[in-house]
């Protein structure tokens, strides 16, 4: 499992190396006071503290200012804990309610979306997205060959992201600027999804360029892309006649109670918010993501639970938010290879060509990762065992310091196997 985050730290830019000084200014006594198990649940008291002393070991290396984690399984939470500190300046714990972005992890809700709304007759996922979308979207390369719903949603669509992409970050307060070396846009800079994607692929879009799309048919060839995961989101809204946001809400974080989850700060309890730090520990500025759907959904691993142990339920064909046949078809087949893509993604050996905005591991796991700005989160569960992990971090971490995440996950895994028997 551990070649699945490499890819994570393509899209990091490097800084200096931590200096926390939390051991300079806590006592051990004081250090080991901020880690409290958080429930008390089927794990048992005995290997809920196990667990819980080791990962306050790991938090102790100082190398991550805030993570939480949890063990799940199609019941729902079996273990869940939060360590460090959401805000370090002012001494507030990281806890299982802290909520912040996870990244990457968030299109899973639109394979549902589009599963949801091809039930629903709105839409089937072979069909051209030109039949939906207000402005011709097709390859410049091959005009003649359509690219489809499903394209998108298993990134073989052929839309390749380029230098527009930088322009996703959008400064919350424009006094923000001098939190971070990282260049984020203004504020008056934001625009709707659909915006986004007609500037960007539109012929007559601002930002329009053949370099915007592989010179590879549609359907044969992987290439990781958030544009053309924005584009299925457009999609949703367009069928649906509601924005992604409003209908996400209303269909899938309701029904499972994730009462912290959502995708813009006035959706969400700010007293529960984390900061997002720099690998050297500078906070980076509260920021909006353009392509919110593809990554920028604000949840606790308290409530992200609940979403992976619904994803469970409907592994074993008893979800509630699609039919089983839906669920089916959200996870995919079984590959009998793995793409390699092109850039990273073939040092992580997870297939996303063969479910619906979900990865499949070499090693039976389904799920996916996340990054951005201070984020890096993963959440996969175990197709045999039916038991789902899930680590969410507020700290960018640098390539050289990853060694400290796959402590965390192999420590999830040792307990995985137990739970399993």
């Amino acid at each position: 499992m551990r070649i699945l985050f490499i890819l994570l730290f393509s899209i990091l830019i490097s800084c200096k190396t931590i200096k926390s000084s939390t051991s300079e200014n806590l006592g051990p006594n004081q250090i080991d006071s901020l880690f409290q198990t958080s429930n008390e649940n089927q794990f048992g008291s005995q290997m809920g503290d196990s667990l819980t002393n080791k990962l306050i070991e790991i938090q102790k290396q100082e190398k991550i200012f805030g993570f939480s984690v949890a063990l799940v399984d199609e019941n729902g939470l079996i273990y869940e804990n939060g360590f460090g500190f959401s805000d370090y300046k002012n001494g507030i714990k990281y806890t299982p309610q802290t909520i912040q972005p996870i990244g990457s992890i968030s299109k899973i809700l639109i394979g549902i979306s589009l599963l949801m709304a091809q039930e629903w007759g709105l839409l089937d996922l072979d069909d051209p997205v030109n039949r939906y979308l207000p402005f011709e979207g097709t390859n410049p390369f091959y005009p003649d060959i359509p690219i489809t719903i499903r394209h998108l949603a298993t990134h073989t669509s052929g839309i390749n992201d380029v230098e527009y992409q930088s322009k996703n970050y959008i400064l919350q307060n424009i006094a923000d600027t001098s939190r971070t070396e990282l260049p984020f846009q203004p504020p008056n800079t934001n625009m709707s999804i659909q915006d986004f994607t007609r500037k960007s692929l539109d012929k007559n879009g601002e930002w329009y360029s053949e370099a915007s799309f592989l010179q590879k048919k549609p359907g044969e060839f992987y290439k990781y892309s958030g544009v053309a995961s924005t584009l299925a989101a457009v999609i949703i809204e367009l069928v649906t006649e509601m924005p992604y946001s409003t209908f996400t809400t209303e269909y899938i974080l309701n029904p499972l109670e994730m009462s912290s989850a959502g995708w813009f700060f006035e959706d969400v309890n700010l007293d529960q918010y984390s900061e997002l730090y720099t690998s050297s520990g500078k906070p980076f500025p509260m920021y909006n993501y353009i392509n919110y759907p593809t990554g920028r959904l604000i949840v606790s691993v308290n409530d992200l639970g609940k979403l992976l142990s619904e994803l469970i339920k409907g592994y074993s064909g008893k979800g509630i938010l699609l039919r089983k046949a839906s669920y089916e078809e959200l996870f995919g087949e079984a590959p009998e290879n793995f793409y390699d893509g092109s850039g990273n993604s073939a040092f992580i050996k997870m297939d996303l060509t063969k479910g619906i905005f979900m990865g499949r591991t070499e090693h039976g796991f389904f799920g996916h990762t996340g990054a951005a700005p201070g984020v890096i989160a993963f959440m996969f569960f175990n197709m045999d065992s039916n038991i789902g992990r899930i680590l969410i971090l507020n700290t960018r971490i640098e390539p050289e310091d990853i060694q400290v995440i796959w402590n965390i996950w192999d420590l999830l895994d040792k307990y995985e196997e137990i739970l399993a028997g």
